[in-house]
């Protein structure tokens, strides 16, 4: 729940010290994640899908969940935060200052909260493949704290679609229908590729359900793209216009 023990996330943060404002860095690149936690009850809490690493030119975010915090006495919050990102190499890779973690009024302070502003980022061809250190350091205004937070996300080589076998229609069934639930875009084109191929492509009315579901993937990670186009090159005459056709339509 959003309250102040927010499921096991706030294990690790109740570990600290309570007299001060705590909080945790989630990198994750799920794009809906501001969506779930305002869309979500005061008492509840959505998944939050925490991501280990990221691939070349695919969007990551990094949300800043925090407690105990001071309100003034209008109960409006003042934090602010600076994040820094160290590069395997050591060298800073990204740096911000002072920016707006949270500015406005809160009636229950015991709900956790999450940042107004969140970090929107993603690596380039240049940058080099391993683990990214990210550091957070939150200012509470109000009390005069601060707190100091730390994670990792790396920077992978993205697999060939031809890496990731799909066993049968069960299977694509299964990773349709969880997919939100802890999202692994990377393995999209495969599970594509299997669907063209598959009887499924036969059912008229199974066809734009399932081309929507990947339109709306792939919209969202364009960085599989380039995975489209092999896949595009090695395919069929039929099943490259189907391909063509969920480009087109992005």
């Amino acid at each position: 729940m959003k309250k102040k023990l927010i499921l096991a996330l706030w294990a690790l943060i109740l570990l600290g010290n309570i007299f001060a404002v705590e909080g945790m860095i989630i990198p994750t690149i799920d794009y809906s994640t501001m969506d779930k936690w305002l869309n979500t009850l005061g008492e509840t809490a959505p998944k939050l899908v925490l991501s280990k690493y990221a691939f070349k030119n695919q969007n990551f975010y990094l949300p800043i969940i925090f407690s105990d915090y001071e309100l003034d006495k209008n109960k409006t919050s003042n934090l602010t935060y600076s994040i820094k990102i160290i590069a395997p190499n050591k060298k800073l890779y990204l740096s911000e200052k002072d920016l707006v973690l949270s500015n406005h009024k809160i009636e229950n302070k015991n709900y956790a909260q999450m940042s107004a502003n969140m970090i929107k980022t993603y690596f380039k061809e240049k940058d080099k493949y391993g683990i990214y250190k990210i550091e957070v350091e939150i200012k509470d205004k109000i009390a005069g704290k601060s707190k100091k937070l730390e994670t990792e996300i790396e920077y992978k080589k993205l697999p060939s679609y031809k890496s990731f076998k799909v066993k049968d229609i069960d299977d694509f069934s299964m990773w349709m229908e969880t997919y939100y639930i802890d999202p692994k875009p990377e393995k999209a084109v495969s599970y594509f590729v299997y669907y063209i191929n598959s009887k499924l492509i036969e059912k008229d009315s199974a066809f734009f359900p399932i081309i929507s579901f990947f339109m709306e993937l792939i919209r969202n990670n364009q960085f599989l793209y380039g995975e489209l186009l092999q896949a595009y090159k090695k395919e069929s005459k039929q099943n490259g216009k189907i391909i063509t056709y969920l480009l087109a339509n992005l």
